[in-house]
């Protein structure tokens, strides 16, 4: 058995990361045995993956991909999260003018 590098545990932990943003972010609450029964592995599994411990293999990121209808890349993607949560930060959007001419008159 390899002992795991420090890199492939991050790789591991962003993978998992990935996988667990997919489940959580639908509109209803998705228990780990959903998709873990779509895919053919027990929620123990998917716990796995999604804590990072274990690594999918190929096989596994393209039936995962399959169920939450994106592609593996996007799994792999480590800017996977951020992109899509970034139009809920405010930090990235400016002011609009009508707030910045409130603030300079201590409206605000």
């Amino acid at each position: 058995m390899t002992k795991k590098t420090e890199d492939s545990q991050r790789f591991s932990k962003m993978i998992g990361a990935n996988i667990k943003f997919l489940r959580l972010s639908q509109d209803r609450f998705m228990p780990q045995k959903v998709p873990a029964g779509y895919i053919g592995i027990t929620y123990q599994q998917l716990e796995k993956y999604e804590n990072g411990k274990n690594m999918p293999c190929a096989y596994r990121i393209q039936q995962i991909a399959d169920f939450y209808k994106v592609t593996p890349n996007d799994i792999y993607n480590p800017s996977f999260i951020h992109e899509k949560t970034k139009s809920n930060e405010t930090l990235d959007r400016a002011p609009s003018q009508e707030i910045k001419t409130e603030a300079a008159n201590g409206n605000i």
